[in-house]
């Protein structure tokens, strides 16, 4: 089971700026399993795309931030924590 710590140490450690529509990669692979933490029907694939974006938005829109389809690391963080728990 992935932690919060863990999970945040891992986007730290890749100097993640922001995920977005195209990007592929670990970093999508650990979004795509935190939205999936949240509705269960992002594809775990390694690649943002329209349905990824898609997911961001509502749980974006879910947690009162604006629903933009990209994760900076404030958006990472803050939904990190609401579906993870964390310190």
């Amino acid at each position: 089971m992935l932690l919060f710590k863990d999970f945040i140490l891992s986007f730290l450690s890749f100097g993640i700026k922001e995920i977005k529509l195209h990007d592929s990669g670990f970093q999508v692979i650990l979004l795509q399993q935190m939205l999936n933490k949240f509705d269960n029907t992002t594809e775990v694939n390694g690649y943002f795309d329209e349905k990824t974006e898609e997911a961001v938005k509502t749980i974006q829109n879910a947690f009162s931030i604006e629903p933009t389809g990209i994760m900076s690391p404030e958006n990472i963080v803050k939904l990190s924590k609401l579906i993870y728990g964390g310190e």
